[in-house]
Parts: C-alpha cells; structure tokens; sequence
C-alpha cells in the first residue's frame, strides 16, 4: 500500500519572479578602512566581499595593535614590496573573500566580534607545504610560498617560520558577461632563480540570479622543478550576532567505515564556546563520503553550503571561542609544464534545518522539525518553476518501494524551498532507503541516495535533555578566580554535555568535595581525572552511591586514592600509556597517516550509555592518553581499546567498565575525556557530537535515568 503524502509549495514573496534577471554588479570600496579599495561582486542573492591583492600602506602600531583582531598579532615590518598587513607570511592576499552576505536575510557568514567590534576574517586560503627550493650556506632554505612568492625558512619552513618575504603583486581583472554573469579573476606570476615558477590564477563568477559563487582555481607549474604543496581553505565561521551561539550548527558527510557505501551521516553539530578547550582534528579522505559541507543558523532556518570539484585529501575541523573553521585539503603535485584546475563553490538558502544532501543545483534536508511528520525539503540555488521531483521509499532489503511519487514544483528557490511531507507512522519502523531525483529541464539539480530511520530522522536523538534540570557534580581539578570556576579542558567538555543531556552541571575544585552542600540534591556525580582524593570524599562518594547516587570517573585515575576502597569497577591501573609523537604538524602532509596515531575504542557489549553511538570500525575517536585497567570480578566491559596497524603497543585491554555498587551504579573510563595530551585531540566525529552524546548517556545511565524518554 502506497504511503498517503502532501506535497506543495511556496509562493516567493519580496522581489517576486522576474522574468530576466538583472546582471551582476561590481564596485569597489574600502571596507577596511586601509587605504585599499576592495572589490563588491553582487546580485540580488550575494554580495561578495573581494581583497584586490594590492599591500595597503604599513599600518601604524596603534592602528595595527587596534585592528589585530583576536589574533593579536603585531604587523611585520614594511618590506620592499610590502608584504599585507594580515596574515603576509602565510595567506593567499589576492581574492581573498573576506565576507558573503545572503541579501534576502542579510546575513554575514563570516562575521564575528571581538569586545563589541567586527573582525573581517572571512575565508583566507593558504598552500600551507612550503617548497623549499634550496639550501642556503647557514643551513636555511630558499622557500616558495604559493600565493605568497618567495621567502626565507628554517626546518619545515613552516609559515611562522618565514623571513625575508617577497610578496609578489597580484594582476586583477574584472568583466560583467554579456549573459550578466559577473567575473574577478586575480592572477600572480612567479618566477625565481632557482627553477621554480608558476602562474596561480583565481576567477571568481557569480552568475545572475543565482546565490552560488563559483571560484575556479588553477596552479600552472612554468619552472622546470616539480612543484609539491596542499592548497585549503581556512574559513572563519560566525553566524551569530557575536560569533557563535547554540544555533549555529555544522555537518561534514561522513562515511560509516564499516557499512554500506549507501551510509552516509550528516548529523548536525552543535557549535558551542568551549574555552579554554575546543575540538580540533582531522577527518581523513575514507571518513568524508561526499565532497561538500554545510554550516547553519538554527534560528533563522538557514544553511551555507561548500562543495568541491575534487576528492580531499582530508579535512581539519576545529572550534574556538568566536569562530570555528571547516578546512577543506587538496594535494597538490605538479610536474613542469603541468598544470592542476579546481573549483569551490559555495552557495546559500534559507528555509532549512539542516542539510541531507548537496546537488550540483540544490540542497536537501530531510527529517524536519515534527514529530509527526517526515519531511523532505528543497532549495535551489535559483529560481525555478516546474521542477521535477521523484521520491521513492523503501525498506532495507525489500524490493519495492512503500513510496513513489512524481511530482511537479511550481516554484522553487534559494530564499523559499519546497516542502513534501509524509506521515511518519505510514513509514517503516526500521531502517528505510531514499532517493530523491530532482531535474530542471535536462539539468540534474540534485540525485541523492540516503539511508536513515525515518521516525526519528530529522529530530533530536534521544539522549537529549531526558535528565530534567537535575543537578550534576563535576570534581575537577580547577581553580576560582574572584569565585569563578577557572575551567580545564576535561571539566568544560563534561559541563557541555552534561548541559545537552539535560542536568545542571555545577563545577567544583575537588578540594571543594568535603564541603556540607556539595552532594546535596546530585543526579550524578563527576569525577574528571587526573585527580588525587583524600580518604574523606572518597568515603562521602561511597556513601552517596551506596544510597542510590551515580558515579563516573574518567581517567587517569590515582588508583592510590582508592586503595582502601571497592567504589570502583576496576582495581589497579597495569599500564600507562601515552603517545607523545601523534599528532600530525602543520604544513605538512603528515595528516594523510593521522588515522594511524591514535588508539580508537569499539564497543563490546550493548548497553543504555552506549546506545546509538557509533564506535570503530564505523568511526574514529582518535585516544593518544590510556590506562591499562582490570575490572573488578563483576564489572562489565562496555567499551575496549582497538590499535590500529602500526601503532605500537598494541592494546586491546578495557577502557569502559560499569558496576552497581550498593543501590547506585559506577561507571569508569580509563582516558581522560579529552583523549589525552600531547596534544589535546577530541574531534569524534566532527564537532565532537559523539563525543559529547557519549558522555551524556555515561552520566545518564549512572543517574538511572537510561530508560528514559524526553518529555517524561
């Protein structure tokens, strides 16, 4: 039986259709107040906000102490020519986009604040592997800089390494096309005395009455040497009105490494301020499914999309107070006389919730915000009439669809999508197959396949917010300054999560836990290691789970603490061990071996804590700090360590063990909950969304709260 479904769609509203679009404009203004006028490309979508590529004259220190931005960074000397004031040792000056407004809503994506001012951050772009071209007589190198020119360094030759830089001027061309498209092309030419060369050439288009900006890059090797660096983007998201907020969301499309290529995850994540902490890591080229990325802003229902023309080598994520960055990586090596063509676009509506999938034309969202209805939603990156839509909807393994509808969309566009709704209880209780076709003419705008649950698809998972308000306890090792909790990373990352699982974290110096009121009305208790406890908490922690209460304890723990003790559900720690070499260095291609740095964790037991998380093989965590732990006869090992090839010891011993202990429960893991140092690395998955669901659901099951739904 055929699903009963609505479909419909919006009319436009404001400016209406029109039937010729207007063309593209392109002026010119100093918007930065330097003394360089810098390049606007719009329609009635965009405005794009260009640098020309031209120094502007060498800032004053005051000026420059003023204008530095929440890097803080002194400007280098004026050098003959000058270099840029921002970032001229390391970002491509010439094009770079400094900011995108969506003109319906007027929304800056690239905009945050800094003490109440915009900073324009906006996407720089960067060769980050310098060549170096030679070696010079006191062991220094003669290095080039795509996108830069010429310059000093020494070891790797990393950007902040970088002396006597020659800065080479950027040639800038602008056209409006006859069809209206508007074009920037910006082209720097390179040659040195020591057979290195190229041509690097950016057009910039945006075409009428579309909200997609298409930049064409091409690097063309003109020396006789061949040319081997890694081009990315570097964008500086803030879609709040101060940077970030709770609404502002991203998704990167992930691969389940141990499903059907058909699996692709695009859960939103939540961007959040975590100082003094953040995610920071690597998704490498096997994990990324698709070669697009999505950010939003919840409030306002809109959604920039990046895609691009290449497969990635990997992609870097990370998140800091006032912005946080995806950055898309492409390897480059290129032989003399050749030359590598790529292209980013990227591309905003309004009137989604997230974003499923990423067409040549459109985006898709699918799920929706009710509880009774799925919901598959469409934008375009222009206006159309007349799109041809095909949904069809299966079972997992059946062999014919319970949905299949064609259908007609009147009107479509990047500021009103179409909607199709279906009743969520007329779909599968189980795992269901989805593809969407829609076509303009001959033009595929958007071919999708997805696997999802269609009852929850779309809605927030479970684990969110079931803890109602509850009081949790995090005993940390932290400090107050004027009575305020001074955070460290463990302690920030188990406030955020508690905070999304629903409890009311409170965060305490552990020298606090003897205090009268410290207990008093905890859901949960937190123990963030490492930490060293007297006897006397560690008898009030026994007598408040013995009475019901729920611990969690993460590593590394001061087993010493507990010697006179059975409160936990292990008894010693055999082994410590902490890979100190694991990260990979910036400006180099070490990231492409990432994966293979890391301990990873897989799942050994089903569990209420562990209930829809991925673990490997499907994912990656990526734990360089862990203990060696023996469970306690009676425990249960919920969670193992995995080693990957080549990562030496190799370890296989539990890293998640759970226990009752009187009328309460305990749960420990033996790794701090920020993977361990050097350095810090917490990124599962992608802003750490299973991260913090994995935490949640720990202190949710050691309340006794893990058979409970949102709303009861």
């Amino acid at each position: 039986m055929r699903t009963r479904m609505a479909a419909w769609t919006a009319l436009l509203v404001g400016m209406g259709w029109v039937a010729g679009a207007a063309p593209c404009t392109i002026q010119h203004e100093d918007l930065d107040q330097d003394g360089e006028a810098e390049i606007i490309l719009a329609n009635r979508y965009l405005r794009v906000e260009l640098a020309t590529g031209v120094p502007p004259a060498a800032p004053e220190p005051a000026q420059a102490a003023k204008r530095s931005g929440w890097f803080r960074r002194s400007p280098a000397a004026p050098e003959a020519p000058p270099v840029p004031a921002k970032y001229g040792k390391r970002f491509a000056w010439g094009g770079w986009i400094h900011n995108i407004e969506f003109v319906p809503s007027g929304r800056r994506w690239f905009t945050n604040k800094v003490f109440g001012q915009e900073t324009w951050n906006g996407i720089p772009e960067e060769f980050e592997e310098t060549v170096k071209m030679a070696e010079l007589e006191d062991g220094s190198f003669a290095c080039l800089k795509v996108g830069i020119g010429t310059a000093i360094g020494h070891g790797i030759c990393l950007r902040g390494s970088l002396k006597d830089v020659q800065y080479v001027p950027w040639t800038v061309a602008t056209a409006v096309l006859a069809d209206g498209t508007g074009v920037v092309t910006f082209t720097q030419t390179v040659d040195t005395a020591y057979g290195y060369g190229y041509v690097y050439t950016k057009e910039i288009r945006l075409e009428p009455d579309s909200s997609e900006l298409v930049v064409k890059r091409t690097l063309a090797n003109t020396g006789q040497k061949a040319i081997h660096t890694f081009f990315y983007t570097h964008g500086f998201w803030g879609q709040a009105d101060n940077g970030h907020d709770a609404g502002c969301w991203s998704t990167v499309p992930l691969q389940n490494l141990a499903g059907p290529a058909g699996a692709v995850d695009t859960t939103l994540c939540r961007v959040a301020d975590l100082t003094p902490t953040g995610y920071w890591g690597p998704l490498a080229a096997d994990e990324i499914a698709e070669p697009w990325y999505a950010s939003g802003y919840g409030p306002s229902r809109e959604v920039f999309v990046s895609t691009f023309s290449e497969r990635l080598a990997w992609m870097r994520i990370w998140t800091h107070a006032e912005t946080y960055s995806c950055e898309p990586f492409l390897l480059l090596d290129i032989e003399p006389g050749e030359s590598k063509t790529w292209t980013f676009t990227r591309a905003a509506v309004q009137g989604l919730d997230g974003a499923s999938a990423s067409g040549p034309g459109a985006v898709l969202d699918l799920g929706g915000p009710e509880a009774e209805w799925f919901q598959a939603s469409l934008a375009t990156y222009r206006p159309f009439e007349n799109i041809r839509v095909q949904l069809r909807i299966r079972p997992v393994g059946a062999e014919q669809d319970l949905v299949e509808q064609n259908l007609v969309l009147d009107k479509c566009g990047p500021d009103w999508p179409a909607r199709i709704r279906i009743e969520r209880s007329r779909l599968p209780d189980g795992p269901c197959e989805v593809r969407l076709t829609a076509t303009h003419g001959d033009a595929v705008l958007l071919d999708t396949f997805r696997l999802l649950e269609p009852r929850t698809a779309g809605l927030p998972p479970a684990w969110l917010g079931v803890a109602d308000d509850r009081r949790a306890v995090v005993f940390a090792d932290v400090s107050r300054d004027n009575g305020a909790i001074k955070h460290s990373a463990g302690s920030r990352f188990w406030a955020f999560a508690l905070e999304r699982a629903g409890f009311q974290p409170v965060v305490l110096p552990v020298s606090e836990g003897m205090r009268d009121d410290a207990l008093v009305d905890a859901g949960v208790v937190v123990l963030s290691g490492p930490l060293r406890m007297g006897s006397g908490l560690i008898h009030r922690l026994t007598e408040y789970v013995q009475q019901g209460g729920g611990l969690v304890v993460t590593g590394p723990v001061d087993f010493r603490s507990f010697e006179l003790s059975d409160l936990l559900p292990a008894t010693v720690a055999l082994a410590e061990i902490n890979v100190q070499a694991g990260a990979p260095r910036d400006g180099t291609r070490e990231f492409l071996d990432a994966p293979g740095q890391r301990y990873q964790l897989r799942a050994v037991a089903e569990h209420p804590a562990l209930r829809g998380i991925p673990f490997h093989p499907a994912t990656r965590q990526g734990i360089a700090r862990l203990q060696v732990i023996a469970p306690r006869p009676g425990a249960q090992t919920l969670v193992a360590y995995a080693t990957p090839g080549g990562l030496e010891p190799q370890v296989s011993s539990p890293a998640l063990v759970v226990g009752d202990y009187g009328q309460g429960r305990v749960a420990l893991f033996a790794s701090p909950v920020y993977w361990g140092s050097p350095p810090s690395w917490t990124i599962w998955s992608r802003l750490g969304e299973y991260h913090q669901q994995f935490l949640g659901q720990l202190a949710q099951w050691a309340g006794g709260l893990d058979e409970k739904e949102p709303g009861q």
